[in-house]
């Protein structure tokens, strides 16, 4: 899907006045509300599926393959169910299709991962520990293939395992969610696998707007509007040549760190403009 623009589907309310707004804001709640029902009968789907995924093939890398397959078609179902009732619609751009390496990307937005995982049939996250207290996801962790943040030098050794072994790998090197108005700030861990494996790094510059799904934002406090987030996967970046490992690493970090700035405070550009243009 190249630059691919969407609509609002049946959530586009175009009552005026306070009735209006009362009407609106209903509808946001519940189609806000099953969304979020969705979301987690697909989880319990994927749980449930997932023996039956095993016992498909004796060999647990096809396995795995599998069930991030149905990973991947239930989370670009639930994209479509999102966008039909006027939640969240997300644009993809994909000027270079997401490939195998590292996918390096900012993390707005609670749903992030899960945007990206829509638009990959094959892909491994490294995901935070915090997600293993909830039986069903610390279930579907395990049985994905995924990769926990909790012990770091796990983490490293782990990740490197998984690109040397060409899996793709999804990072989000600022480890937690942008704070609202801020720009994000990478760690170097991402770097780190890079340099070390010497794979592709591609990154992928999430745009959203708003605060909704942000830090610290309730999930539950709906917008008044359609969230519609951007996903912009761009042209990997080269690595450093000639340099040592630390230096690579550092100079990575800042390049990634300086692209993402870069594309994140143009894009901001564009929305003022837009917003200027149809401003009376």
């Amino acid at each position: 899907m190249r630059g691919k623009t969407t609509h609002q589907g049946i959530g586009c309310l175009a009552l005026i006045g306070p009735a209006g707004a009362a009407v609106n804001q209903a509808w946001r709640t519940l189609s806000g509300s099953l969304c979020w029902l969705t979301f987690g009968l697909g989880c319990l789907l994927l749980a449930a599926a997932a023996p039956l995924v095993r016992l498909s093939s004796l060999q647990g890398d096809k396995q795995t393959r599998r069930l991030r397959l149905c990973a991947h078609h239930l989370s670009r179902l639930w994209m479509q169910f999102c966008r039909l009732v006027g939640s969240i619609d997300v644009c993809v751009v994909q000027s270079h299709p997401p490939g195998n390496g590292l996918l390096v990307a900012n993390h707005p937005s609670l749903l992030d991962a899960i945007w990206v995982i829509g638009q990959h049939r094959n892909l491994c996250c490294i995901i935070k520990g915090d997600l293993q207290r909830i039986s069903v996801f610390r279930y579907l962790i395990r049985q994905l293939g995924y990769v926990s943040n909790q012990d770091p030098e796990l983490l490293l050794q782990e990740s490197c395992n998984r690109l040397r072994q060409g899996e793709t790998l999804l990072v989000f090197p600022e480890a937690t969610r942008t704070p609202v108005g801020e720009l994000p700030r990478f760690f170097p861990g991402s770097a780190e696998l890079a340099v070390r494996t010497g794979v592709t790094v591609q990154p992928i510059v999430i745009h959203k707007p708003g605060a909704y799904l942000s830090k610290g934002y309730p999930w539950y406090q709906f917008p008044d509007a359609t969230l519609r987030p951007l996903l912009e996967f761009c042209a990997p970046l080269p690595l450093p040549s000639g340099t040592s490992r630390r230096q690579a690493r550092r100079a990575l970090t800042a390049e990634l760190q300086r692209f993402f700035h870069h594309r994140l405070d143009t894009q901001r550009l564009h929305i003022g403009a837009a917003r200027l243009k149809i401003k009376p």
